[in-house]
């Protein structure tokens, strides 16, 4: 203390002056570490907005798949998560805490596990979409035989009823004949039966 004392004028002004400077740099030098900080924090939840509108599109895209099953949509939905993934894994990487990055992470295990579940479930839309094609193609392969069938019985029934008439026309005509046999038979008789009395 009493070093500081007995110093002359100008080595304390100089040395109070080095002071300030070097509480200046220190301080500087924590704003800036702060503002470079709050900056990564920044650029970190820009990356989380664009991750959750990019959630929002898959979701979108999913819905409009369900609605219409069709290869195109699928493809969408395809892009957009692996988008999503993409973006997750560079916010990992561009994550300056552990605990983020922990964050960031699950999100892309959930994801992944996300995507899984919607390749199951396409799979299955698949499968249900062949056996009910197959059971159509079954179904229509049915009707056609049901109606080759319906046609042959028609075409049987036309030709029993087209004997039918046939053969009722000659029993008409076998009956007229055996009508006329029977009379003329019976005026056979007569006349014998005249000529054997006149005999």
């Amino acid at each position: 203390m009493d070093f500081l004392l007995n110093l002359p004028i100008g080595a304390m002004i100089s040395g109070g002056f080095a002071l300030v400077l070097v509480l200046s740099v220190v301080i500087g030098l924590a704003g800036v570490l702060a503002v470079m900080s709050l900056n990564g924090r920044m650029e970190l939840t820009a990356e989380s907005t664009e991750a959750v509108n990019q959630l929002q599109k898959i979701s979108a895209a999913r819905e409009a798949y369900m609605q219409q099953h069709t290869p195109e949509l699928l493809k969408a939905v395809e892009t957009e998560t692996t988008e999503l993934e993409r973006q997750l894994s560079q916010m990992a990487q561009n994550a300056d805490a552990v605990q983020s990055e922990s964050g960031i992470r699950k999100a892309e295990q959930s994801v992944a596990s996300l995507a899984e579940g919607f390749a199951k479930m396409t799979r299955i839309i698949d499968e249900r979409n062949e056996t009910l094609t197959d059971f159509l193609d079954q179904s229509t392969a049915l009707d056609t035989a049901a109606s080759a069938f319906s046609q042959s019985i028609q075409q049987v029934r036309h030709q029993i009823d087209k004997e039918l008439a046939t053969n009722q026309a000659e029993l008409q005509r076998v009956d007229t004949l055996a009508r006329l046999t029977s009379r003329t038979i019976e005026n056979l008789l007569l006349v014998q039966r005249y000529f054997s009395g006149s005999a």
